[in-house]
């Protein structure tokens, strides 16, 4: 069994503190979003099935971008708890913190700007709600989701390590009150030299 830690991913966080990078408007995309489940059918659809039918309670608030009348791109934001199944991760969110996740684009949709732009318009609308942090997370090695997620204006703030005795830890990329922060929200230890 080796020492070493494997990075398998990454943490980010938005506060109303942060500015958001200006991003052109796609005039073709309306964003939207609500509070209980909904049907979106139909053979454009069919890549989307990620995410479908997840959004189970008023605690998740599904945000979609559409171009006419096709659903486009889709995403989740959880408003009391952060279930991240991969990572073995459920935890109750402090009151005023999001988790965002869940978010798929069609592929003839993707390279467009689609993901920042609805991670900007989830931001504007998760503030105007009240929101003060908004977290997301990516995979290790998924450079779109990365672009995307610094793009709309998130900063990194811990990287996720998986011990050799399988635990995880967080390592800090930013400064010691977000990544503090970050380890008290996803109840993880950080990382000590």
């Amino acid at each position: 069994m080796t020492n070493v830690a494997t990075a398998i991913g990454l943490f980010y966080l938005w506060t109303p503190h942060d500015p958001l990078p200006r991003l052109s408007r796609l005039p073709a995309v309306q964003f939207s979003h609500e509070d209980t489940p909904a049907e979106h059918g139909g053979e454009n659809d069919v890549e989307l099935d990620t995410v479908q039918g997840q959004a189970e309670t008023p605690a998740v608030r599904r945000y979609g971008a559409g171009a006419g009348r096709r659903t486009i791109a889709l995403g989740e934001v959880s408003r009391e708890r952060a279930s991240i199944g991969e990572l073995g991760i459920d935890v109750p969110l402090p009151t005023n913190h999001r988790y965002l996740w869940g978010f798929e684009t069609l592929s003839d949709w993707r390279g467009r700007g689609i993901y920042p732009r609805l991670l900007q318009a989830i931001l504007r609308q998760e503030h105007a709600d009240g929101a003060t942090h908004c977290w997301i997370g990516h995979d290790v090695g998924n450079n779109a989701s990365e672009r995307g997620i610094v793009r709309a204006g998130f900063t990194v703030v811990t990287r996720v390590d998986r011990l050799p005795t399988g635990t995880l830890t967080l390592v800090p990329l930013a400064d010691t009150v977000r990544s503090a922060l970050c380890a008290s929200v996803f109840q993880l230890p950080l990382a000590t030299d």
